[in-house]
């Protein structure tokens, strides 16, 4: 009798062990998990991802690149990737259609991953200036560094203050030019472009400094093209936005250093504000193309090999395919 009392008794303990045990787990799964509490999806984070893949460009981006782009709005800045990571000039790297990732295991933790100094490995520097011809008679804002000689003011001064600074993109290596009759500045990792027609917050835009550097480096034309997604991967997803009746659409084109590739350009905007996330269809010939969807600053923009029909017409249209929205010939 005393044996079955306390069998009993040792039962009854390891039950209630149990129960613990598995309400302590139970109210741990409640507790981490990553969804909001109002039953959104949560935005994915570089911890939630190990292969992010971009069916606009067909590549992949994954850790140590990915963990950096996702921390440094990486879609507006840097754009999408172009290639996959690779070897070039001693260094691990992936290009971007604005700028180039490379991994520097000799530097600081935090400066073990860069954005490359592609404008000034283009042989971009410009002479410094005197401190004291900058522009001092002035009552505009600007900012000397004398690390390069050179000044930055004006809108170009305050988009480099709000979008990743000397990090993004390094230091001014020139003073303002006209490029293609527009101002334009270079930097150690970027070119600004100045678009006064263009509403205030979409004035100032990126030169795509990755393709351009990419297009002018040897390496081959095949790292671009767009390859399957690995199986683990998981695919950039962005919103859908139909088009609006009073948006204005610009088409333009644009050369690059290599005479076979063409930039062409398509900028929206919806009464003087950029239109962010539209996904239009590109035709030529017998050639059709969705481009990767616009960007914050309303523009999106693909390169296009030109080598078999040097002249071409270009048309957009709507993503059905339905209504064309612009054309230009080149």
């Amino acid at each position: 009798m005393k044996f079955d009392k306390l069998l009993t008794m040792k039962l009854a303990v390891l039950l209630l062990v149990v129960f613990y045990l598995v309400a302590y787990f139970c109210l741990g799964c409640a507790t981490t998990s990553t969804s909001p509490p109002d039953g959104r999806i949560a935005e994915p984070t570089a911890k939630s991802l190990h292969i992010l893949y971009f069916p606009e460009t067909g590549h992949s981006l994954q850790s140590p690149f990915l963990a950096y782009y996702l921390s440094n709005q990486g879609l507006n800045r840097l754009g999408y990737p172009i290639t996959e990571a690779l070897t070039h000039e001693g260094w691990q790297v992936q290009y971007f259609q604005n700028a180039r990732l490379e991994i520097h295991p000799e530097n600081d933790p935090a400066y073990f991953i860069t954005v490359g100094w592609l404008g000034q490995l283009n042989h971009r520097t410009q002479a410094p200036i005197h401190h004291q011809n900058a522009l001092q008679d002035t009552k505009t804002e600007y900012h000397f560094f004398p690390e390069t000689g050179h000044t930055l003011s004006g809108d170009f001064l305050t988009f480099f203050r709000a979008n990743g600074d000397t990090v993004q993109f390094g230091r001014p290596i020139s003073e303002p030019f006209i490029h293609r009759g527009r101002i334009s500045q270079d930097f150690q990792s970027a070119r600004f472009i100045w678009y006064p027609d263009l509403p205030p917050q979409a004035r100032v835009q990126l030169e795509p400094l990755g393709e351009t550097y990419f297009l002018s480096s040897g390496l081959s034309l095949r790292l671009l093209d767009p390859i399957p997604p690995p199986p683990n991967a998981t695919r950039n997803e962005h919103p859908l936005v139909s088009l609006p009746e009073n948006t204005e659409v610009k088409l333009t084109i644009e050369t690059t250093p290599n005479p076979a590739i063409i930039r062409v350009i398509a900028t929206f905007f919806v009464s003087d504000l950029p239109l962010e996330n539209y996904t239009p269809l590109l035709s030529w010939g017998e050639n059709r193309r969705e481009l990767p969807p616009t960007r914050s600053s309303g523009q999106t923009h693909t390169l296009i090999n030109i080598s078999m029909s040097p002249t071409e017409t270009f048309r957009l249209y709507t993503i059905s395919g339905q209504k064309e929205l612009a054309s230009i010939t080149y």
